[in-house]
């Protein structure tokens, strides 16, 4: 049992620290003058249709008639919605890039 919550602390711990990296990087990529234009991405090859970010992120993401998921456009307001789907994802379909 003992070994299943430092298993469980390491898990929370690794989330926060790329949580906070992640949240960082865009907020440094707002402020530090570069042209870098950050984006949240489906794909729509690995995307199930399961709605999942929706439900996590409904923010950042919305479902189209076709079933699948689309980005809001003002899903860059909310960086830890976003990132709460992004590692929430079952096929990993979502990825944030920053160009």
């Amino acid at each position: 049992m003992l070994l299943r919550k430092s298993k469980v602390a390491i898990l929370v711990s690794v989330f926060v620290i790329l949580s906070a990296f992640l949240i960082t990087t865009v907020a440094s990529a707002s402020t530090n003058g570069t042209a870098s234009t950050p984006e949240l991405l489906i794909d729509y090859e690995l995307c199930v249709t399961c709605g999942w970010c929706a439900e996590i992120a409904p923010t950042c993401f919305g479902i189209g008639a076709d079933g699948y998921p689309y980005v809001k456009p003002d899903w860059y307001d909310y960086p830890q919605d976003w990132f709460d789907a992004l590692v929430s994802c079952p096929t990993g379909a979502i990825s944030y890039t920053n160009y």
